[in-house]
């Protein structure tokens, strides 16, 4: 089984300069916190078709499915509630 390093950058609405500090992207049962620019990373997910979640209070919960065979870069951009 391989298994790959998932990372990217979470910014707010479609303005990737906006990043959002403080968000939980959670793929495959694993969730890290995303950084003061914005980013994360996430080790030792497997290769293939998963959902990506990514949340934060006071946005909109964004849910995404991704490849992670064909990337291993994940970003979005969070809508304020």
């Amino acid at each position: 089984m391989t298994l790959v390093r998932v990372e990217g950058v979470i910014y707010e609405g479609n303005d990737p300069s906006l990043r959002v500090a403080g968000a939980t992207v959670t793929i495959a049962g694993k969730s890290a916190t995303t950084s003061s620019i914005g980013a994360y990373a996430i080790d030792g997910i497997t290769i293939g078709v998963h959902t990506v979640t990514i949340s934060k209070t006071g946005y909109t919960t964004t849910t995404l499915s991704r490849d992670t065979g064909a990337s291993k870069i994940v970003s979005a951009g969070l809508s304020k509630v």
